[in-house]
């Protein structure tokens, strides 16, 4: 049987509209444009990104707490000043010397720089456990070592191109709930309706709609990249399920789990219970106000709730290993968006009202390209 879908409205919604992609009938339809499944997208990014990738200046260096660009003993001079209270710290200073992240730096830190710049030890060893052959496999490492990364980023404000794409995948997901009622039901249209039986069995996966944001060199950074609103991501090993870092050539990639929820669409929240490193972009008012605008406004006033489970997202990034500047990244969040809906059927009977959810999963994979 041939398949055929409507085309989704909108790049910001148009995960969320296919729950209710159901259509009127066979002479509005036009065909999804078959895409690379997201694995492959994601592979593809990251590597395209580290052979575009140009040396951007102005970005921090370890233990540089006067910011003159080196790391010296005057550094450590500072530091210990910082230390015995006879000095504070600017955010980017903070940044640069407290390798645990916990707002303040310490003797042992002072120590570390200090020998950093007697060229006793690697400081990048010394901080994180990062040496040219190895890289750490514990999970307070890696996210030490990613938010002086995400201040990196922040602090150096290079150009950056944001681009959001929605994958989905049918399987599962559409259903017909409809096949059984009279042809004097309101939703007459979906009897006998090819188009949707046809998408039942899908398990193709699709992309259904892609929007680019550039941020020019010198854009404050600081409320794009995950994680949101701080100048280092500030991410504990509380904040996710996992941590991983490899080492490349000349490179390090680092990928962070977190663990999936589920929860109704937030009402105005910007954030969704998976904390500091994924936004949810889409609240239910949006969800609505978009739908209305669309195809599908006919069906917005049937919803009822409208509700998210989310599985595990990951966020994976790649890190120039000589400026420990990132190169690009990916966060993919996996989710299934349901709609409960209640709608009036009529037959010989009389007038009932009956509760149906629509169903299917989504893939929002976001990437960034530094350069």
């Amino acid at each position: 049987m041939k398949k055929h879908t409507k085309r989704l409205f909108g790049a910001a919604c148009a995960a969320c509209a296919v729950l209710l992609a159901v259509p009127l009938g066979t002479n509005a339809v036009s065909e999804h444009l078959l895409s690379r499944s997201a694995n492959a997208y994601i592979e593809e990014k990251l590597s395209t990104a580290v052979q575009t990738y140009t040396q951007t200046s102005g970005g921090l260096v370890l233990g540089d707490v006067n910011e003159d660009g080196q790391m010296n003993a005057l550094d450590a001079r500072i530091a210990l000043q910082g230390v015995a209270g006879l000095r504070g710290f600017s955010e980017r200073q903070l940044a640069a010397a407290d390798f645990d992240c916990d707002d303040a730096v310490s003797l042992r830190e002072v120590r570390i720089i200090l020998r950093g710049a007697a060229q006793l030890c690697s400081i990048k060893e010394a901080a994180f456990g990062i040496t040219d052959s190895a890289v750490p496999t514990d999970t307070a490492k890696i996210l030490q070592y990613y938010n002086f990364v995400c201040a990196n980023l922040k602090v150096s404000e290079p150009g950056l191109t944001m681009s959001r794409t929605y994958f989905t995948r049918f399987s599962g997901g559409v259903e017909n709930p409809f096949n059984r009622l009279t042809q004097r039901s309101d939703y007459q249209s979906f009897n006998n309706n090819a188009d949707l039986n046809a998408l039942k069995n899908d398990s193709t996966e699709y992309a259904d709609a892609q929007a680019d944001v550039v941020y020019a060199a010198g854009t404050d950074l600081t409320d794009v990249y995950p994680s949101y609103g701080e100048l280092r991501g500030d991410i504990t090993a509380s904040d996710v399920s996992a941590a991983a870092m490899q080492l490349g050539d000349s490179t390090y990639t680092l990928t962070l789990t977190c663990p999936g929820a589920s929860f109704a669409l937030p009402k105005s929240a910007a954030l969704t219970p998976l904390g500091k490193v994924f936004p949810m972009l889409t609240t239910e008012s949006q969800y609505r106000s978009m739908l209305l605008s669309s195809d599908y406004a006919q069906y917005a006033g049937y919803i009822t709730a409208v509700n998210c489970n989310y599985a595990d997202c990951t966020l994976t990034c790649v890190v120039d290993a000589d400026t420990d500047m990132l190169i690009s990244a990916v966060f993919s969040m996996p989710y299934t968006l349901t709609n409960d809906l209640s709608v009036t059927t009529s037959s010989i009977l009389g007038t009932t009202s009956t509760s149906v959810s629509l169903e299917t999963s989504i893939r929002d994979v976001v990437t960034f390209t530094i350069g």
